[in-house]
This record gives structure tokens, sequence and C-alpha cells, in this order.
């Protein structure tokens, strides 16, 4: 008896889940994405293109875009629209809902469709490799790059997969838009993946040790394989002080530059064992030290270093950073110790050689001309970036959209 309980108990969690995941349409269902999947995407015929563009703009305005409207925007007549979507329907591009409305919505796969499609074309991918990372909001594969061969890495924004709700309230960029149209799953995994990028843009060109930014195209991030380790994966280092002072370090130069991470952990640091070079990754929550929040989420980082480096490393650090005001933030390697924006507190066992190393760095960064106009100028253009963002929120304009996004990069 307590079997069979336990039996019937457990089917009806599977027929739960399998019931969401099949009524969402954006959640898991074509989430991952495997060779079949993939030569189909890379096969797709033109017909099959208009239509999946077609419900991407109809999606705009609409939750479900009825058989109707997907024709007038295709412009082709609803007999073979009709055919179209249930060759589309068949191959899980868009999912089906007769309420309340009749119509489509494109699902995660319809989406990966679209723009690995434009990718391929392009030539900025030629094939995908094994899966390499997952977490709540993305997916990250190896990938091959179309025009060397050269291993690149492909991320892919997948929000609203573990829960959409939760997600919307602790972005920032989703605030704001009370009375407006709901944000769907498909946008804003999109303005994401747009708001990423351009932070990878501006930090790469500033000298920031981030991957090059190589293309985007709606929600997925193409950008330079790193051939590092995760910090997670890091068991033991010859030089755990050096690796935190460089971590730190990086914070400092973000705060100069008035911006917060505000993720940064074991999971999105990349580091190299031997000479204890960092990488930072994951750049959608990124804010600028104006944000309300900015103090608290700054000391938030901070702690998560130091509470890994305490359980992994057995090394305590007693290291705070603070946020100062824009007129007195100091040049990197400024003389004027009390306007500093970092008070590093260490233990008394630091190596001389890290400390030599330290100041090697800085000699060579200021070699390389980081003047205070540098950063202003950085952070306005931080600050032009994410205005842009909201102004294309608030007037419901997507990113790359003329006729679903394609038609510009196939034009280009």
């Amino acid at each position: 008896g307590v079997r069979i309980r336990m039996v019937l108990v457990l089917w009806m969690v599977v027929g739960l889940c399998t019931h969401y995941v099949a009524k969402d349409g954006g959640g898991e269902l074509g989430a991952r994405l495997d060779k079949q999947v993939l030569e189909s995407i890379c096969n797709m015929k033109k017909d099959t293109k208009e239509v999946l563009q077609a419900v991407e703009i109809g999606m705009k305005h609409n939750t479900f875009v009825p058989e109707h409207i997907i024709a007038k925007i295709s412009g082709k007549g609803e007999n073979w629209c009709r055919k179209m979507i249930s060759e589309i329907h068949r191959k899980k591009f868009v999912f089906h809902s007769s309420k309340p409305v009749d119509g489509y919505r494109l699902t995660y796969r319809g989406l990966d469709a679209l723009a690995f499609h434009t990718l391929v074309k392009k030539k900025v991918i030629s094939g995908l490799g094994p899966m390499i990372g997952k977490g709540k909001e993305s997916d990250v594969y190896l990938g091959i790059r179309g025009d060397n061969n050269h291993p690149v890495v492909i991320k892919i924004h997948r929000l609203g997969r573990i829960s959409f709700t939760r997600a919307r309230s602790k972005r920032d960029y989703l605030k704001g838009h009370k009375g407006g149209r709901r944000a769907t799953w498909y946008y804003v995994s999109k303005l994401a993946a747009e708001r990423e990028f351009n932070h990878m843009v501006g930090l790469h060109s500033m000298g920031f040790p981030v991957p090059k930014p190589m293309q985007r195209n709606r929600h997925v991030v193409v950008m330079e394989y790193k051939r590092m380790t995760l910090l997670n994966h890091v068991k033991a280092i010859r030089r755990p002080n050096k690796l935190f002072e460089n971590i730190m370090e990086i914070v400092s130069n973000l705060l100069k530059c008035g911006m917060v991470h505000c993720d940064i952990n074991e999971f999105n640091l990349l580091v190299n064992t031997k000479t204890c070079n960092v990488c930072i990754i994951d750049f959608p929550q990124m804010i600028t030290t104006k944000h309300p929040k900015a103090r608290e989420l700054l000391r938030r980082d901070v702690d998560a270093v130091k509470l890994f480096f305490s359980k992994r490393f057995k090394k305590d650090y007693n290291t705070t950073l603070h946020i100062v005001p824009e007129g007195k933030r100091p040049l990197k390697g400024g003389d004027n110790d009390s306007e500093k924006s970092v008070d590093h507190h260490h233990d008394h066992h630091h190596d001389h050689d890290d400390q030599q190393d330290d100041q090697q760095d800085e000699d060579e960064d200021n070699a390389k001309g980081r003047s205070k106009h540098t950063f202003k100028a950085f952070n306005k253009m931080m600050d032009k970036a994410q205005a842009r963002v909201y102004e294309m929120y608030r007037n419901e304009v997507l990113a790359d959209d003329d006729k679903g996004d394609d038609d510009d990069d196939d034009e280009e």
C-alpha cells in the first residue's frame, strides 16, 4: 500500500511538471541543443524562417499570435501559412494555445532557430560543441568559429526557466513597466543578452580582463574562449594571496569606473592557476555606483569572495571596499591614500613576492595611460548604453528587429 501511494504521488508530480513545461512554452521545452536540432536549424527553409519571424514580430504586442496575424505579417496566404505553422509546430519551434486566444508563440527552440540560423549564415559560428555550463538564467556551450575554426563560447540567455517572477523582481532593467504590456521570457532574455554584450564591449575596450565579445543575435552572445579554470574547480593553489589581490583589484577598478558587478563569486571568475591571472564573466546584472543598492551589492560581492577563500584555501581576509563619490575618484596608483576607494586590511602572512608583483602590475597599468578622463568617458558610455536599453524597453522596440531581427543581419 505504501509503495502504491508513493508511485501515485510520483506519477502526479511528473504529470504536473510535464504540464507546466508544456504550458509554459518557454521553459525547458527545447532548452537543450543537440546536433540534430542544430542541423535542422542550419538547414531551415526560407518559408519556415519567414513564418518564425512573423510569430516573433507578432509577439511584440501579443502573448499568442493568431494565424490571420501571422499570415498578414508574412504577406502570405492563410492556407500556406497554416501549412507552414503545422510544420514548425511539429518541430516544437512554436507552442499552440486555444485559450484565451487561439494562437501561437515561440518556444526557446524557435528562438534558438532564428538566432543560430543568422549566426551560422554570417559565419560567426560553424559548429556547436558540448555544454560547458548551465545556470538558472543561461546555458553555455563550446562552439566553433566560422572563419578560422577556433573555439568560442556561446552563451544562450534563458530567463524565466526557473522563476520568471523572481528574475523580474531581482533585475532592475525589468522594472518600471506597470500598466504596459507584460514582459515575456522572450523579450527579457533578449534584453539581458544585449545588456551583457554592451557591458562586455565597454569593459574589453578599457582593457579589463573579460572575454572578447564577438557577436550578439537575439538572446545569444558569442564570445572569446578563455583557456582558464573556473575558480570553483580550483582545489588548491600555490599563491592564494596573489589571487585574492587580483580579484579585489578588478573589483576596485570597476568601482573607479563607477560600476559594480553584483555577482562576483567562484562561479563567475576564471583563473590561471600558474600566474593567478583572473577573468570575470557574467554581466547582465551589473549596475552603476549610482544605484540605490550599490553599496549593499558591493559588500555582498566582497563577502562572497572572502567566504570562498576562507572555506577552500583556509585564508581569512579583512578587506573592505568603499564607493567614493565621482568627483573624488582617484587615479589608479595615485599617492593620495585618504581618497583611495579600496582599503585592504590583510593578515600578516603576505608574501614579499606578491607585493612586488602588485607594484609591477600597477606600473604596467599606469604605462597604459588609464587617466581620469578615460574612466569618465567609459562611465559616460556605459550610462548611455544603459539609458538606451531603458528607452528601448519603454518604447517596446526590439533590438535587432527589422522583420524579426534577421533582415538587417542578412543585408550585412
